[in-house]
């Protein structure tokens, strides 16, 4: 009766523990394309990579930022503007 019991609780906290796997086929770049990336890279050999951790630098009104450069001493400087 001890073996039934222990063995009914494996198979039901098993049955919790399982993840689930999803697996989508695209037959073309198109249908591909309109997926959306989240916290993964697409390599530009077809590898997914996970993202690199984004840092916020600066805080900036302009609607533009025309350029960032940083100097050998690692100051960043940005050219913004309208």
């Amino acid at each position: 009766m001890k073996l039934f019991q222990i063995a009914v609780f494996s198979l039901v906290t098993s049955s919790f523990l399982q993840g689930r796997t999803h697996e989508t086929v695209h037959q073309s770049f198109d249908q591909f394309g309109k997926g959306k990336l989240d916290q993964v890279s697409l390599h530009t050999d077809g590898y997914l990579l996970p993202a690199p951790s984004l840092e916020m630098l600066a805080e900036i009104d302009a609607p533009i930022l025309w350029d960032a450069q940083m100097d050998s001493k690692g100051n960043l400087y940005f050219r913004y503007g309208e």
